[in-house]
């Protein structure tokens, strides 16, 4: 499992969204980069909520900072497949 990020499965509730994304501002001091981490998070989840109708809550870690696309998505999904 990935120290980058931190997945947990919520209930889904009315009205409630189905992904939190939690990133800091001691981790990401800049917004243009907290922003970037929550948009390609939600790239990579996208498929993942429409196909399985779950609610989690991602808490991205400082080892996130240095992952590109395709290490956040392989981490992403390998956490998220060890929650079956």
């Amino acid at each position: 499992m990935s120290k980058a990020l931190l997945i947990k499965r919520r209930r889904t509730g009315e009205g409630a969204p189905p992904l939190f994304i939690v990133v800091g501002k001691k981790i990401f001091p800049k917004a243009t980069a907290r922003n970037l981490i929550k948009r390609r998070l939600r790239a990579i989840m996208r498929p993942v909520l429409q196909e399985r109708k779950e609610a989690f809550t991602i808490i991205v870690q400082k080892e996130a900072k240095e992952m590109s696309f395709q290490e956040l998505k392989e981490a992403t999904l390998s956490n998220i497949g060890k929650q079956k």
